[in-house]
């Protein structure tokens, strides 16, 4: 998956939530041998499932922004687990009298509480972020990145379900424990098979004619593909601050050689096939879907509303709010 997805950075995220997932489970499969060893062992089980909460979050938001890593107030949420290992052992401490985490035996119970709060908390961001997860499933080879979204709600619902009725002691920490593997094993297959369709994308091939090749040497071709998989398999507009410098240096050549090709091969400036391809992408989800206008416009790649107005109404000759009471009313 670290190969396939473009850039490391991309990558970097999954490969991280699966690592500590695959930690989860080897913990927890192995805690009748292995738990003796260590007072903390049953602490570091909890960190590893209650970090996975925040974890999906920020996947979920990569998901639907496959070109960008989430923003860093994003990342915030895993801030969420040290300090409610610092609250819990501090009602503990009030309430049990321990004095440290070796002699503190309602840690425990403490940590299960503060867990359900922060899978809360995660479900609660991913509930804000809903409307988009439902765009995300119009757009071009979306369809697989919307049930991957699903997946990961539906396995953190489960296990924070199963930790409610677990803490009420409704079913045993067995029962828990094995309800917990399967949904990640579940999890995990649906996973895999859908993050390798998502990285890459279809490539879209754009047909040339005699002409680009007249113009255009094999060398410009190749640069030209390259734009192609950048824009239409990377989906590389999307990301705010991308433009034609950055393009030519993920290209590796000069931005006057690359203005060259794509004015002969697309037949249009860089920051138009950019502008273009947003407003194609930004019509969708305003027929479509209900998001606001102003996030709509972050999303697939402007920096800024004013400039996502005039653009939009540049290309298409209606402002954005407009475009989408005509489509309601079609």
């Amino acid at each position: 998956m670290l190969f396939r997805s473009g850039r490391l950075s991309r990558g970097l995220l999954p490969a991280a939530f699966f690592l500590i997932l695959s930690f989860a489970f080897l913990f927890t499969a192995a805690q009748q041998s292995w738990g003796g060893f260590s007072y903390y062992y049953d602490q570091i089980l909890w960190v590893l499932w209650t970090v996975c909460a925040p974890l999906s979050v920020l996947l979920i938001v990569q998901i639907l922004r496959v070109t960008e890593i989430p923003r860093l107030a994003y990342f915030n949420l895993l801030l969420l687990v040290p300090i409610a290992y610092y609250f819990a052992f501090t009602y503990a401490k009030s309430f049990g009298g321990c004095l440290t985490l070796k002699s503190c035996e309602g840690l425990m119970e403490w940590l299960d509480v503060f867990g359900l709060i922060i899978g809360a908390i995660s479900l609660l961001t991913i509930w804000v972020k809903r409307d988009l997860i439902d765009g995300v499933r119009l757009r071009k080879n979306g369809r697989e990145r919307y049930w991957l979204i699903i997946a990961l709600i539906a396995m953190n619902i489960i296990l924070l379900l199963t930790a409610l009725v677990s803490f009420n002691d409704i079913i045993d920490a067995d029962i828990q424990k094995s309800i917990r593997v399967l949904m990640g094993i579940a999890f995990t297959y649906v996973a895999s098979t859908s993050l390798f369709r998502i990285y890459p994308y279809a490539v879209y091939i754009k047909p040339r004619d005699k002409s680009d090749k007249n113009h255009l040497s094999d060398k410009d071709i190749g640069v030209a593909m390259g734009v192609e998989m950048l824009l239409y398999r990377d989906k590389a507009y999307q990301e705010q601050s991308y433009n034609r410098a950055k393009m030519a240096k993920e290209l590796g050549v000069a931005e006057s050689t690359l203005s060259k090709i794509v004015n002969l091969y697309f037949e249009k400036s860089v920051p138009l096939l950019l502008n273009e391809l947003r407003v194609d992408e930004a019509k969708v989800l305003l027929q479509q879907t209900d998001v606001d206008i102003a996030t709509l416009s972050e999303e697939v790649g402007f920096n800024s509303l004013a400039s996502f107005n005039r653009v939009f109404k540049e290309i298409t000759g209606f402002a954005p709010g407009r475009f989408r009471e005509l489509a309601v009313k079609k």
